[in-house]
Parts: structure tokens; C-alpha cells; sequence
């Protein structure tokens, strides 16, 4: 022992002041955004050990956007936009604060997420707005979902009448490819369900 400096005596005060400097690990971190956040263990997993970690803390801070769908797009939709030879290296974090931000304001749906992502990446300079404005991606008025919904029922009458309620799915998918994500898909299968119990009442 070091004969010139007195002892130092080990509190458990001084052990508790300790632990709470420590720097949160990695496992914690993961336990703290399955339970904050509602993530799957995957996704935490995932997200707490991505470059993408404080972008993720930051966008869901400002945007109150579901921390899943933020996750989910920075760890899985980037890599399969990726996989599809879109240039993401491209994307910076203001092209995702600006799409959540959008997102967060109803102006688009999630369903538009790889269609403005994919401008952004092969127009950099471009921004969400011009993104959103350039695909044509805005959200649609109640109005012409509902007017898109009913002319898919009627021209897909027979079909239904057949498959009765589990046309649903097919019809589902049409719906989705016709308003290229200006519309969001709980809306859209509620609509359809709706329109389609009216056909099979009639």
C-alpha cells in the first residue's frame, strides 16, 4: 500500500454516487427502450448498437412519432433500399427529421416512407417537401380515398360477391397500390371493410 497517501474509506454512499456516473451499457439500454419505448427485443437490439442511436432519440423526442416506425425505417428500410441499389449513403439526418416531421403532421403516411426516402437518396440537395411534392405523395383528402374505394368495390363487385369477406386482402393490396401511400392503411382497410359489407348487404 502507498505508504504517503491515507487510506480512502469505500461508503456504499461513494459506491451508489459511482454506479449512478457510470455510463448506461449497452444490455441496460436495450432493457430501457423495450420497456420506454415499446420496441421488439430485435429492433433494440438493433437500434442500440446502430450509428443511428442518438438520431433515433432525437427524432422520437421532437416528433412523438411511434419510436417502432423510427427504428424500423433507420435499421430495416434504409438497408433494403440499400439491398436495391438506391444510393442511402446519400440520406443525411435532416432528410429524417424532415420526413418525421411530416410524418408527424399527418401530411404523409407511413406507406410513403420508401418512395420519399428514395427520392431524397438520388436527389440529396432536395428536401422532405420537395420530396413529398415531386412524388406526388401528399396525403389525400378523406373524400378521394373514399371515392377510390368505392370504385375499386364496384369494379371488383364480382370478386366480392364470390369471396365475400376475405376479399378483403386482395382488395387491401390494389387499394395500397392505387394511392401510392397517400393514404394510410388502417384508413383504407376500415373504408374497405365498410364498402365492402354495404356491397354484401345489399
Amino acid at each position: 500500500p502507498e505508504t504517503d497517501v491515507r487510506p480512502v474509506q469505500i461508503t456504499d454512499s461513494h459506491l451508489r454516487k459511482i454506479k449512478k456516473n457510470m455510463p448506461e451499457s449497452i444490455e441496460n439500454r436495450e432493457k430501457r427502450f423495450i420497456k420506454e419505448y415499446g420496441l421488439s427485443s430485435d429492433l433494440s437490439y438493433q437500434i442500440t448498437r446502430s450509428i443511428n442511436l442518438g438520431l433515433f432519440e432525437q427524432i422520437v423526442k421532437e416528433t412523438g412519432v411511434s419510436p417502432t416506425l423510427v427504428a424500423a425505417t433507420l435499421e430495416n428500410t434504409v438497408v433494403s433500399l440499400h439491398r436495391d441499389q438506391i444510393p442511402t449513403e446519400k440520406l443525411r439526418d435532416d432528410h429524417f427529421h424532415g420526413l418525421f416531421h411530416f410524418l408527424s403532421q399527418n401530411e404523409i403516411s407511413s406507406e410513403a416512407i420508401p418512395e420519399v426516402l428514395t427520392y431524397l437518396a438520388n436527389n440529396p440537395e432536395s428536401d422532405t417537401e420537395t420530396a413529398v411534392e415531386a412524388s406526388g405523395l401528399g396525403m389525400a383528402s378523406s373524400d378521394e380515398v373514399e371515392k377510390i374505394i368505392k370504385k375499386l368495390v364496384t369494379d371488383r363487385k364480382a370478386f366480392i360477391l364470390k369471396q365475400g369477406e376475405r376479399s378483403i386482402g386482395a382488395l387491401m393490396g390494389d387499394a395500397m397500390k392505387e394511392l401510392r401511400g397517400k393514404a394510410d392503411g388502417k384508413t383504407v382497410n376500415e373504408l374497405l371493410r365498410k364498402e365492402i359489407q354495404i356491397l354484401l348487404n345489399s
